[in-house]
């Protein structure tokens, strides 16, 4: 009897762990909801607005999804491309933080200055996220 429980028990852990890893690639292979993947969200810049010392403000029309405290990068002139953190944006929806495909969204950039961008540049979306800048959304002014 011992033999059979314990067969059991090894039985139980083995489909235990299996559902979980199971559970864990499904989990990984669902996308993200309102998250762009790298490959799904492409902006293209409309507009450049900026001055020297000032931050650079950027008029995207997107392809994709987009979430404000994200990291892009973006496609310069001569082709070199720079990573930015959104610093803030606004929307041209009342969303909370998120833009969609075909909406335009004002965002603003630290570390670009106007001259270095190129109209109609490329610029993919998210590197990675920069959760400080979260609660910036909406509060651009212009």
């Amino acid at each position: 009897m011992e033999t059979d429980s314990s067969a059991l028990a090894t039985l139980f852990f083995t489909l235990l762990l299996a559902s979980g890893f199971v559970a864990l690639i499904v989990m990984r292979a669902r996308p993200t909801q309102n998250v762009a993947s790298l490959d799904s969200a492409v902006l293209f810049v409309d507009d450049v607005i900026g001055g020297v010392g000032e931050d650079t403000c950027v008029c995207l029309v997107l392809s994709g999804c987009v979430r404000l405290g994200f990291c892009l990068q973006i496609e310069l002139k001569g082709g070199i491309t720079k990573n930015a953190w959104v610093k803030c944006a606004r929307f041209e929806r009342a969303d909370d933080y998120q833009a969609v495909t075909g909406q335009k969204v004002w965002i603003t950039f630290w570390n670009v200055a106007p001259g270095e961008i190129q109209m109609g540049a490329l610029i993919k979306s998210p590197l990675k996220r920069a959760s400080s800048d979260a609660g910036y959304a909406g509060q651009h002014k212009m």
